[in-house]
Formats: C-alpha cells, structure tokens, sequence
C-alpha cells in the first residue's frame, strides 16, 4: 500500500486511485484538487480502469496502524472508499476522510470509457475538473503502482463471495523493496482489489474490502452534482 506526505497527494490520488491507468492529460496536466480533500492511501497493484459486463458497488477501508511493545495495532489514520461501476464500465470512486463520517465524500473521480473522460469533483471547494483522453495505456490491464513487477501466484482463496489470487510483488533489477510482510489478493474476473497488506517492524498498512453488492448503481450516481464550477483540463 502507498501512503504519502501532503505535497505528493494531489499526483498518487490521480495514479493511484480504484480508476488504475496514469490518469495525466496529454499536456502532462494534472488536476489541482485542495490537498486537505485528497486521500492519501491506495493498493499497491491497480486495477484495470475498463470493465464491462461487472455491475458492482463495493466499499474499501484503508488504515495505517501503528505497532506496540505489546504487539497490539493502534489506528492512527483511516479513510473510507465507496466504488461504483455499470454494466457498460463507468465508475465513480468516493473517498471519505475521517472528518466525514455521515457526511458526502471529500473527493469523487468518474470515469466515463465512452466519453475517455475522467472527471474529479471536489466537494471542498465545490468544483468539477473534466480530463478527457487521459493517457491511460492500462486501460484493461492490471498494472504495478511503484518500482516493482507483479506476479500472479496460483493461490486462490475467496473473499466476500468473489474469486481471488494472490500477488506478489518483485523488485524491478537496479531496485529493491523494503523488507516487508505482504498480503496481496486481487479478484481478476472483477477488476478489484481485495486486501493488500504491508507490515513492518514499526507500523502496517492495510487495504480491504468490508461489502461488497453485485448490483448495477443507480445511474444518477454516475452524474455531476449541479451548481458546481466545471474546468475542463484537456481536449
């Protein structure tokens, strides 16, 4: 999993996000969403950003735990995602940070396979900022989100009713990874993360899936909220 510093949130939320793919616009643009609104948590492996024929809604927590003398874990961050997607691929991703419990979500990113548009609506400051053909060469793929490869092991287990594999990452020759416990489970047919894990001798970071609905989202959810300032990044 990939946590990050203030000044690198705005670029890993856009990389790193459910949507998978380098979400950069052809100039090289990058959305400027408030750093306060952006997530700062997401799996190691991304997922394809297409998936046809997989109505699904799906909610994520995200924590970074701190580890005691004890061996006990204490939460010191949190946030929670909520995933959307249709039967013809669109998909809307919601981060909610801990300051909006029984609120909306800080930050929502759309994705439009039709359209190639990529749409990301802050709810901080009330804006929507639309990236259309965003260079998104993973569009199907499922890809690696840092320096390393990723090797798909003949393990299976299932989790929440979905069929899963397990991955494992391997550095890249001239790299190296630091020495940790590693969980990763990936389910293919769906385009879903399950559970990454990393653990270390000081703290672990842990994504995972808590429900899962293999329903179609009601098509409202894929809209734009009204009365929000709308820029449009690139043609």
């Amino acid at each position: 999993m990939v946590w990050c510093g203030p000044a690198l949130r705005v670029i890993l939320m856009v990389e790193f996000a459910l949507l998978g793919g380098y979400m950069r616009g052809q100039g090289g643009a990058v959305p400027q969403i408030p750093v306060s609104a952006v997530p700062s948590a997401a799996p190691r492996v991304r997922a394809p950003l297409t998936v046809l024929n997989k109505p699904i809604v799906v909610e994520f927590r995200s924590t970074r735990s701190k580890k005691l003398t004890d061996s006990r874990m204490v939460v010191e961050a949190e946030l929670r995602v909520m995933f959307y997607r249709d039967r013809d691929g669109k998909t809307r991703t919601d981060y909610f940070d801990s300051s909006s419990r029984g609120e909306g979500p800080a930050v929502s990113i759309l994705w439009d396979p039709q359209g190639k548009a990529v749409t990301f609506v802050s709810f901080a400051d009330r804006t929507v900022q639309v990236m259309v053909n965003p260079m998104s060469p993973s569009e199907r793929d499922w890809m690696p989100a840092g320096p390393f490869v990723l090797k798909f092991t003949n393990d299976q287990r299932t989790i929440r009713e979905l069929e899963c594999k397990r991955v494992d990452i391997l550095p890249i020759p001239g790299h190296t990874i630091e020495e940790t416990k590693d969980e990763i489970w990936v389910a293919l047919d769906w385009g879903i993360v399950m559970l990454d894990v990393t653990e270390t001798a000081a703290e672990q970071l842990r994504w995972e899936v808590v429900r899962v609905e293999r329903l179609a989202p009601e098509p409202s959810v894929f809209r734009v909220p009204e009365g929000f300032v709308v820029k449009r990044i690139s043609d």
